[in-house]
């Protein structure tokens, strides 16, 4: 091989290799775009999970404090029926 065809050799070596390349940076640009919108829509997705979990939050606190109430009520009930009973036990007597 004489030093013309090496240099040809090595010339269409580097265009091809320089070809390769700018092939490769047009795609890694387009995955780093598309990354980004999975990005902002993960960051969508999070804000919307945490609003709905304060959401719920909020909700069952709501319930509890109904149950509470309720059971505080069912109490009172209770002890004014026991009450009632024992004067109505201590009348029959």
């Amino acid at each position: 091989m004489n030093d013309d065809q090496f240099d040809d050799l090595k010339q269409l070596v580097e265009t091809t290799i320089g070809q390769t390349e700018l092939r490769l940076e047009g795609r890694l640009d387009k995955i780093d775009s598309r990354l980004g919108k999975v990005d902002s829509r993960l960051d969508s997705i999070d804000d919307r999970l945490e609003n709905l979990h304060k959401e719920m939050k909020e909700g069952f606190a709501g319930v509890g404090d109904a149950l509470d109430t309720v059971s505080e009520n069912i109490d009172k009930d209770i002890k004014d029926h026991e009450n009632r009973i024992t004067r109505l036990e201590e009348q029959a007597a």
